[in-house]
């Protein structure tokens, strides 16, 4: 049985490694999905025809999720798609890792749209879940 059959799920920052594998394994779970990118939207779409191969829904979404705006308008763009948003991973980030002596106060001020990605990602989609009522399990 699939775990997620009818949920539908928004992954920030799915479209490589082991992010577009969490990808994978939602769709291989039953759910539909919809990853965000920021560039290269010709292969991000590709991508999302390859993965929507398998008969699930799968859409990406041009956003920045360090940006509260974008980050509201990729879950608004999800729920008008498919009616509702059950499962959010927030996985967008940028790394600059590198020695402090050699960080840049712009790589600095980068690596804050980590922290800055998740708070905007989950507000932006506590509304809707809210209005949902799901129920919260884990197995």
């Amino acid at each position: 049985m699939a775990l997620l059959q009818g949920k539908t799920a928004l992954v920030t920052g799915g479209t490589r490694g082991h992010w577009q594998g969490i990808v994978e394994r939602f769709l291989e779970e039953g759910a539909d999905v919809a990853f965000t990118y920021v560039s290269s939207p010709e292969k991000a779409n590709a991508l999302a025809a390859e993965l929507g191969k398998g008969g699930r829904k799968v859409l990406a979404i041009q956003s920045n999720a360090g940006d509260f705006t974008a980050a509201q308008a990729a879950v608004d763009q999800v729920v008008e798609a498919w009616g509702k948003l059950d499962i959010l991973v927030n996985n967008a980030g940028i790394t600059k890792a590198q020695l402090l002596m050699r960080m840049s106060e712009a790589d600095f001020d980068g690596d804050a749209t980590n922290l800055k990605s998740v708070f905007n990602m989950t507000k932006a989609v506590m509304r809707t879940m809210l209005k949902q009522r799901a129920a919260a399990s884990s197995t």
